[in-house]
């Protein structure tokens, strides 16, 4: 599983390297605890514990098995469960490209409580929630605090399969034909779609005409697309979801944005997502679907 940060290698291991895990650890039902006064290095032993449904929790402990700085995180379970893990980090043109692996067997029934699905969504919300906390370290307040306002959502029924829908998403180019607002898209210079491609969009509202940075994020053809933003509105993030259905596809669209300001900022969005929110979803829909199918049916 492998992510895009908009941040160096230096600060991604400072997060990911943090004994107190907060891109982990920011709920109510995941605590951790190190065991022991090593708090860096190879050898640092973590106790986990999740609180699970009906009263249940699942504890384990594992230790850092490899630390090379800016590089390499890599730790195993000693308690609990057989698992491996690793995060690999490479430069990416001013950020950082993260690949995460993880082999696991669960103890007894758990393995039957717990699906792999399950843990494979685990892991991607660490990355997604790692990938929102780096920036804001690095950055500094206001880019993304507290929770978004889902601008809008949505699932369109598409007659072309997930691979055709998928290359038309994403392109960001193609903005321009179902994005009712989105007026102009250039690319960086030498970035093309994939994982870490760059671009400025620009909408128009009434005649002022406002540019913004995007970035893709997560690139998972033909089944994912996570891109996200800056606007002159706030921070956002996109997410794409297709799956096959029976004559085409299933194209899962859901968008959030955290609005400037704070509490009253996220009532102000609320607010104006109530009167966006309709429009702008029979929008996509119809453009999207118009766009796939109708370049589905110029390729046949």
């Amino acid at each position: 599983m492998t992510t895009r940060i908009a941040a160096p290698p230096e600060a991604v291991f400072a997060a990911i390297a943090d004994p107190r895990k907060p891109f982990l650890t920011g709920n109510p039902v995941t605590t951790m605890t190190v065991v022991g006064d090593q708090t860096v290095g190879a050898g640092t032993v973590y106790r986990w514990t999740f609180a699970l449904p009906l009263g249940l929790t699942l504890q384990f402990d594992e230790v850092v098995t490899e630390w090379i700085e800016n590089q390499c995180l890599a730790y195993r379970a000693i308690s609990g469960w057989e698992m491996a893990a690793a995060s690999a980090l490479a430069p990416d043109d001013g950020g950082t490209r993260v690949t995460f692996t993880l082999r696991y067997q669960l103890p007894g029934l758990w393995q039957w409580l717990i699906p792999r699905r399950l843990a494979r969504l685990g892991a991607r919300q660490a990355l997604a929630n790692l990938r929102n906390y780096v920036p804001r370290q690095t950055v500094g307040a206001g880019r993304g605090h507290g929770k978004p306002v889902t601008l809008f959502e949505q699932t369109i029924a598409i007659a072309a399969p997930p691979e055709e829908v998928f290359r038309v998403v994403g392109d960001p180019r193609s903005k321009l034909a179902w994005v009712p607002a989105i007026k102009r898209v250039e690319m960086h210079a030498g970035h093309t779609p994939g994982l870490g491609a760059r671009y400025v969009a620009s909408s128009r509202v009434a005649r002022a005409e406002f540019a913004f940075q995007e970035e893709i994020v997560e690139w998972e053809p033909p089944h994912r697309l996570v891109y996200q933003g800056e606007s002159p509105w706030g921070r956002f993030c996109t997410t794409w979801r297709i799956e096959p259905a029976p004559g085409g596809s299933w194209a899962h669209y859901r968008m959030e944005y955290w609005f400037p300001g704070g509490r009253p900022g996220r009532l102000v969005g609320s607010l104006l997502a109530t009167f966006v929110r309709g429009p702008m979803t029979r929008g996509v829909a119809r453009r999207v679907k118009a766009t796939v199918e109708g370049g589905k049916k110029e390729a046949d």
